[in-house]
This record gives C-alpha cells, sequence and structure tokens, in this order.
C-alpha cells in the first residue's frame, strides 16, 4: 500500500504503544509528527511495541519493513530520540530526518540500524545544552556510514546562540573528517559565524571553491552558512587540529595563541 503523507498532529495522544504491525509493509513518502513533548508535567512521545513477527494463519509471520523515505519531528520539547520514538521496523528505511525543537539528547547508536539515512537536520532550541547533555556520541556512527556514501549533516541553531567555543573541540571528537560526511552550520538569529577553531574543524569539508568570493563577501549576500574559503586555509592549520583532538583522551592542558588570541583550557579531555 502506497501513502503520500502521514501526520500525527499536536492533538494526537499516545498513551499505549503502537504496535508496528498497523505499518506492516507499507510504503510512505513522508510521517510528520507534532509537539512531541517529554517533560515532568507532560509527557506525550509515542512509544512502538518490540515485535518481530505476528501470528497468522496458524503461523509466525515476520514484520516487513515500512518503507518510510522523509520523517520531520516538528516543534518539539525536551525530546529524547531512541530506539523507542525511531522503531527500526517502522523507521529503518528512512533517507531524510528531520527534527525541530527543543531537542535534550539523542542515544548513541539510535541511528545504527538506519541503512538508506543520508541526510540529518535538526534544528535546536538551545544547542549548547543539547551538545553538553548529548556528548555527540550519534556522530560516530554518522560518521561510520559516511565511510561508504555521501551524508549531509545540518545543524541549525535557535533561540539561544552558540558560538561554538572552542573549548568544546572534545565534545565533537566523534566527528571523522576523513570520511564522505559534510557539515553545514547555521546560525538563524544573526548571519555572522566567529571562525573559531571548532567551527573550522566541523566546516572544513564545506570548502567554497570560487577564489574570488570572501567570508565578508559571503555574509554579505545574505547567507548564514559556514564554508571554507581560501583565507581560513591557514586559520585552519594554525589551529593543530590533530593535536589538539588527542589531547581529548588525557589529562593534559595546552597553552597557545590561536588565530591571534590566547587561548587556555584546565583539562581538555570534557568526555570521559
Amino acid at each position: 500500500v502506497e501513502i503520500r503523507q502521514i501526520n500525527f498532529k499536536s492533538a494526537s495522544s499516545f498513551q499505549r504503544e503502537i504496535c508496528p504491525l498497523v505499518f506492516n509493509n507499507l510504503i510512505v513518502k513522508a510521517v510528520f509528527l507534532y509537539h512531541l513533548k517529554d517533560s515532568v508535567v507532560s509527557r506525550n512521545v509515542p512509544r512502538f511495541s518490540q515485535l518481530d513477527g505476528f501470528y497468522f494463519k496458524g503461523t509466525i509471520q515476520k514484520l516487513e519493513r515500512t518503507k518510510i523515505t522523509e520523517v520531520a519531528i516538528q516543534n518539539v520539547y525536551n525530546l529524547h530520540l531512541n530506539g523507542s520514538l525511531l522503531n527500526e521496523i517502522i523507521f529503518g528505511e528512512v533517507e531524510s530526518l528531520n527534527v525541530h525543537g527543543h531537542l535534550r539528547l539523542i542515544d548513541k547508536a539510535v541511528f545504527r540500524p538506519f541503512m538508506s539515512l543520508d541526510s540529518l537536520e535538526m534544528d535546536i532550541f538551545n544547542l549548547r545544552e543539547f551538545v553538553h547533555n548529548s556528548y555527540n556520541e550519534w556522530l560516530g556512527e554518522i560518521s561510520t556510514k559516511a565511510r561508504t556514501k555521501d551524508f549531509m549533516l545540518f545543524l541549525l541553531q535557535g533561540t539561544v546562540r552558540y558560538d561554538y567555543p572552542d573549548v568544546d573541540i572534545c565534545l565533537f571528537k566523534h566527528y571523522d573528517p576523513r570520511t564522505n560526511l559534510t557539515i553545514t552550520l547555521k546560525n538563524q538569529k544573526d548571519a555572522h559565524l566567529t571562525k573559531t577553531c571548532l567551527l573550522l574543524f566541523l566546516s572544513q569539508k564545506n570548502v567554497k571553491k570560487d577564489k574570488n568570493m570572501t567570508y565578508d563577501g559571503w555574509l554579505e549576500l545574505g547567507y548564514r552558512s559556514s564554508w571554507l574559503f581560501p583565507e581560513d586555509e591557514d586559520k585552519l592549520r594554525e589551529c593543530n587540529l590533530t593535536e589538539r583532538l588527542k589531547l581529548c583522551n588525557t589529562n593534559a592542558t595546552i597553552k597557545r595563541s590561536i588565530m591571534g588570541s590566547f587561548f587556555y583550557t584546565d583539562y581538555l579531555k570534557v568526555l570521559e
């Protein structure tokens, strides 16, 4: 059965677990889920039963994966993205995932079964809080997928500004720029994104090859995305990222001048 679109609107209530059998062998262009929330006051997040098969006409039948191309989870509050929500049987064939709102946490292995996923866009209300809550271990899974195919990750920040400070570099150590993973950083509030070492590290696959275009010229055009320009190549080398990422697994201290400013942090190891 082919369906163009399924909408779970704000009035939808998810008080009970949903049996994945209702989605068995469906082909769906897009699924939209709105206003999911998970707080002490109110919780309304769909949970899908863990079911591999079903009993039919005297025999056990295996559940067929649902073929969903795109999933958009909009206007969420305090959401924890995990396997209970992103059920493998239902969403395992998704190619594009969009999450918008207050995202609190992503489980490390939640994207592992998603073999077709090649685009992830997250518009996060408080990106700084999310980064420090999740430690970005899920980036390791995305990087693994990007070893054999192109993968696009878009990180948009919402109301609370995040400047990608260098002190947070270790929180992104799971990103491997040697893969085919391209990260685009966007700031909706202010077109200017400060070129910190962390921002350069995450943006290094987004290279603007037009040598006549400068970063200031890019901003004048009204673009808010992070790109690397020829003028950034020297800055990226000065960051000495290889050495700094090695320090993420030690209790070392580093002092150095980076991009013309004095940088100091006690214990670059942020993650244990």
